[in-house]
């Protein structure tokens, strides 16, 4: 008789075994390749912006910038004329 008291009870809970999907085992996450996420192309502060210049003038100008300065940036070059014609430094030739 005590079987028949929890008959109801254990089919019940083997009906929910079944219904229950086994958890599938989680993967780890791979970690992100590539460069991290830092600079100018991730900082919200800055945009890319695109000029056309003559190929020999852009070419003088890099070269002209690694001799001064090894590690200056051409970014960084436009940055301060920009700032400076802003502020009324440079002239436009006309």
């Amino acid at each position: 008789m005590t079987d028949s008291r929890f008959k109801d009870v254990m089919q019940a809970a083997r009906e929910r075994e079944v219904q229950q999907p086994e958890p599938k085992p989680v993967a780890p996450v791979p970690a992100k390749r590539g460069r991290p996420a830092t600079g100018k192309r991730n900082d919200p502060r800055y945009e890319q912006v695109a000029a056309y210049v003559p190929k020999e003038l852009y070419k003088r100008v890099r070269i002209h910038l690694m001799e001064l300065e090894p590690e200056g940036e051409f970014s960084a070059l436009v940055e301060f004329l920009l700032t400076a014609w802003l502020q009324g430094g440079v002239r436009q030739q006309k």
